[in-house]
């Protein structure tokens, strides 16, 4: 799932202004045999319409995360997190590592 936030629980975090936090509910699932690294910030993007990238960013109040090593048969949850113009749609999350092809999801 997706969900969008203007400031975390603490009120302390804020996107720039006309901005919102946008984050990703990500699961992924090691179907190898092999360990499987993920690095965030190295295997997801999110991209617009336009084709114009946003970066990873830090939200104290994002659900788990997306770097480590997943065994075989094991699953890792977490939310990607981006600051986006707010009210951007059209918005897809792309995710590619070395070892497989590149998956493009779209996210609103």
């Amino acid at each position: 799932g997706v969900r969008s936030a203007t400031v975390d629980s603490t009120g302390y975090y804020k996107p720039k202004d006309g901005y919102e936090f946008f984050l990703v509910n990500i699961t992924l699932e090691n179907i190898s045999d092999e360990d499987k690294a993920v690095s965030s910030i190295m295997m997801f993007k999110v991209v617009d319409q336009n084709g114009v990238s946003y970066d990873m960013t830090i939200f104290p109040d994002a659900q788990g995360s997306l770097d480590g090593t997943v065994a075989p048969t094991r699953k890792m949850t977490g939310e990607y997190c981006v600051e986006v113009p707010q009210g951007t749609t059209g918005l897809e999350l792309e995710f590619e590592d070395i070892f497989s092809k590149q998956v493009i999801v779209k996210l609103n």
